[in-house]
Parts: C-alpha cells; structure tokens; sequence
C-alpha cells in the first residue's frame, strides 16, 4: 500500500510538471480554465493509475515489466478520461468529443488523444525505471552491507574451540594413481576448478599451500558435504566461510569474496548469491 501511495505521488507530481510545461490536448488555448484542466487532468490521472494497478495485481507491477504493462493498461483508460473531460470543458457535453464534424461517433479523436497520452506517460516511465533502479541499487548496498557484518561478526564471535583434541584431517582422493592429499578440513580456505582438476588451497603452518588433484567438482562438493562451513559460490568454486573477509559488488550482477590472505578474488554468481547469504546469516 506504502508503495502504491508513493507511485501515485510521483505520477502525480509528473504529471502535472509535464502538462504545465508541454500543454497537450489543447491546454494552451484554455484560457482562465488552463490550471483547472491541469488540476482535474492529474486527478483523472491519479484515478486511472490507481484502477490500472487494481486490474493488473500487485504482484505483476515489480519491476520493469510491471510498469510496462501497468503503462499498457493505463494509456487506454486515461485517454478515454481524458477525451471525456476535453469534451466537456470545450462543449460542456461529456459525448461530443467522441463525434467527429458530421456528427458521427469516431475514434479519430480517441486516436489522436491516446498519442499525447502514451507520449506523455513515456516520460513518466522513463522516471519510474530510474526510480526503480536506485531503489533496486540502494537495497541490493543494504543487503551487501548487512553481509559483511555478518562476516565481521563471524570473525570476531567464532566459539572457541580449544581442546585437547587435535583436528581430524580427511583424505581427498583424485582420479589418478596415488592422487591423494590428507588435509585438515577447517584449514580448507577454497577450491577452485580448472579444466580435468581441481586446486585446493589451504593453510598449513601459517602459510598458503596449493594442491591440485585430479577429480572433479562433484567429487569434492560429496568428500566436503559433512563440513557445513565450506559452500559453494560459484559453478567451479567453494569457499570456506570462516575465511572469508568482506563481500563485494551486486546481487544483480555477480559479486565477489575477498578471502583471508588470498589476493585474487573470488566470484559469487547469481545463481549462489541466495545460498551463500542463508549460509552466513545461520552462521
């Protein structure tokens, strides 16, 4: 409801910017009536705007698409309000606008005051797309933003897990002869793949190591499943949350992951952008 006021405000304030400055249907010959045409061609317009939106449904209005058919429905509608209303300020008779000269009903009027009307409502899509973009923009920064706390957070508020006990290392077996590497799972910062294999970085001693084994990204993702921490991100990387530092980029577009001590960065596609943010928001 929030957002069906503040389209129609914004129609509204178009509307009224474009018929005081662009004066179609005749505006300008109007005279003394030339801001009560103004004012009552806004309130149709606000009229019409609000049953486009009941007709079209609030679920088929987001996005582009969504004012695109909501301009679809509208100019129709408006422009028969429209003509109604020029018939009535120029002949004080709400019909004759839709006669032509020999006294006959044709749509030539109708036709003439549907071009002003899809012109005119060109514009204002134009400034709905725009709105809608930085809107889109500034809730995909939020979302980024509230991300990264979370990582922050993750870095600062991991449970301690000191113990006697050492961690269990597990064993990943490649596809060729005596391909194996035994690596700790919680030390795993990211595994990428590359053609026929797969290079695993992790740390050992403090420092960044490489392993390439030969098996593929499905075999690693079912070696890996028991190990929540480490998801995938993209078709041909997993990363280990617990080394991720800050998260970058667009949900839209395709982000990127700075990794601890990694200076290449890591991409999030969008088909994982979703997935990655459940798994960092349950932590």
């Amino acid at each position: 409801m929030k957002r069906l006021v503040n389209e129609l405000g914004v129609i509204a304030i178009a509307t009224i910017f474009l018929l005081s400055l662009l004066q179609p249907f005749g505006i300008d010959q109007m005279g003394k009536q030339r801001m009560l045409l103004i004012v009552c061609g806004t309130l149709l317009t606000i009229l019409s705007s609000s049953i486009a939106f009941v007709l079209i449904g609030r679920k088929k209005w987001n996005g582009v698409r969504g004012l695109l058919l909501f301009h679809t429905v509208n100019i129709p509608l408006l422009s028969a309000m429209v003509l109604t209303l020029l018939s009535w300020f120029t002949w004080d008779s709400l019909t004759k606008g839709w006669y032509c000269t020999a006294g006959e009903f044709s749509v030539i009027n109708y036709l003439k005051v549907c071009a002003e009307v899809a012109l005119l409502s060109f514009f204002i899509l134009i400034l709905q797309i725009y709105r809608l973009r930085n809107s889109c923009l500034q809730q995909e920064l939020e979302e980024i933003r509230a991300i990264n706390q979370l990582l922050e957070e993750r870095q600062t508020d991991e449970p301690s897990t000191a113990s006697d006990e050492q961690p269990t290392a597990c064993v990943l077996r490649g596809n060729a002869k005596n391909a194996v590497l035994e690596v700790i799972p919680e030390h795993i910062v990211y595994v990428e793949s590359m053609a026929n294999y797969t290079d695993i970085c992790y740390l050992e001693d403090d420092c960044l190591r490489h392993h390439s084994l030969r098996i593929t990204m499905k075999q690693l993702r079912e070696c890996l499943s028991p190990y929540q921490y480490i998801i995938p991100c993209h078709r041909a990387f997993l990363v280990n949350l617990n080394f991720v530092v800050s998260l970058s980029g667009r949900p839209s577009t395709g982000c990127s992951l700075q990794m601890f001590q990694v200076e290449k960065p890591i991409p999030v596609s969008r088909s994982y952008t979703k997935d990655f943010t459940r798994a960092v928001t349950q932590k």
